[in-house]
């Protein structure tokens, strides 16, 4: 393709993806979380939506182009995925610096042998996607590499021995995210409650506490609550009903009710939507969670093996995202807020709603800028 059809190709890509607004990412994120982590999961888990999706995309390249066009369509986007995704990962890239928003990612494919992927195909990885072709054999490289891409965010990091073999491959995934409060919760406001678990039990948990506006959704199977976050992203919770689980609501964070989620607060006609003050309590969350993707890639018939570009005859061996999740007051501040300024003080009163997480429920972060979703997860208590 000359230069010229070349980048027109790409802004007819990032065109479409841009005109396709929320839906493109968010469609393909919330059908890789249901198989990234089982709706019968009942421990807190994370998983990075727009991390799997970039290692989707980077592996596609090694495939032939009816291969490489299956994985296209799956995800949504056009093929030519450097135009689609450069400006994407150079904006998150860029938001931890400047934007209090954070994720910080490190891929490694680890060979037996890296002449085993050619040259250009190992040059377009690093280039465009910042992932490593490492040697696998001795796997204490790709380890190190991989600690020190996290910038001291996953220094317990370790790659089982014997995981590559002189047929087999390992891909990891690590992913930090983190970020800001566009309206800081205060410090002096951080309460213990009693968080009760699915099984019965009860656990007592920190949780930021306040009374703010809130956008609020409640319907018969949940109730939803959206708060900004710095950068143009947001922090959405689904709650369940009562006599309902977080896994009985799985079906209403997927590619056929995402776009619901994410548009409904803008809703002058839906019933249950309000904008007001309300009493809020969210649990203090650091989870960490290390998941084998295989079962997501067979779920969108994403091959792990047979490649153009990589030796044809290796197989996976392991394929897994580790991610590291905080939730908490400060989050990247520079210091923490102590006490709400005493202007921004909203006083409760006998009509001020509740919505307090005090029982399992799911959640995610919607980049709006990107249209991606940095995490996505569940938290239980467990």
């Amino acid at each position: 393709m000359s230069r010229p059809a070349f980048l027109l190709a790409a802004l007819f890509a990032a065109s479409c993806c841009a005109a396709e607004g929320t839906a493109v990412h968010a469609r393909f994120g919330a059908d890789a979380f249901n198989r990234a982590i089982a709706a019968s999961a009942r421990g807190n888990a994370v998983f990075s939506p727009y991390s799997f999706e970039i290692g989707c995309v980077a592996l596609s390249d090694a495939f032939d182009p009816i291969t490489k066009a299956h994985f296209a369509e799956t995800i949504g986007v056009l093929s030519d995925f450097e135009g689609v995704y450069g400006p994407i990962m150079a904006r998150i890239r860029g938001s931890s610096a400047t934007n209090r928003f954070s994720v910080v990612t490190a891929k490694a494919l680890c060979l037996p042998d890296v002449r085993m992927a050619s040259v250009p195909y190992r040059r377009d990885l690093q280039k465009i996607f910042s992932i490593e072709v490492c040697p696998g054999i001795p796997s204490k490289g790709a380890e190190c590499w991989l600690r020190s891409a996290m910038d001291g965010e996953m220094e317990d990091f370790d790659i089982p021995l014997g995981t590559v073999s002189r047929t087999a491959y390992a891909a990891y995934d690590l992913v930090s995210v983190r970020f800001s409060w566009l309206e800081p919760f205060a410090t002096n406001d951080t309460r213990k409650i009693q968080f009760r678990r699915e099984d019965g039990t009860s656990v007592t948990v920190d949780a930021m506490c306040d009374i703010r506006r809130a956008d609020i959704w409640t319907n018969r199977r949940f109730s939803m609550i959206r708060l900004p976050l710095a950068d143009d992203a947001w922090f959405f919770a689904l709650r369940p009903a009562e006599g309902l689980s977080v896994a009985d609501i799985r079906a209403e964070f997927s590619s056929e009710k995402v776009d619901d989620l994410l548009s409904v607060m803008k809703s002058v006609t839906i019933s249950g939507v309000t904008h007001d003050p309300a009493v809020i309590a969210i649990p203090k969350m650091d989870i960490t969670s290390e998941l084998d993707l295989t079962g997501a890639f067979s779920y969108f018939k994403f091959p792990l093996k047979g490649f153009q570009r990589i030796d044809s005859s290796i197989r996976p061996a392991a394929v897994r995202q580790r991610v590291k999740f905080r939730l908490d007051e400060q989050g990247l501040d520079p210091e923490p807020l102590a006490e709400k300024p005493a202007e921004s003080v909203i006083r409760a009163d006998s009509d001020t709603r509740r919505f307090t997480l005090t029982s399992p429920f799911l959640f995610f972060v919607y980049h709006e800028p990107t249209g991606s979703i940095p995490v996505a997860g569940q938290f239980t208590g467990m």
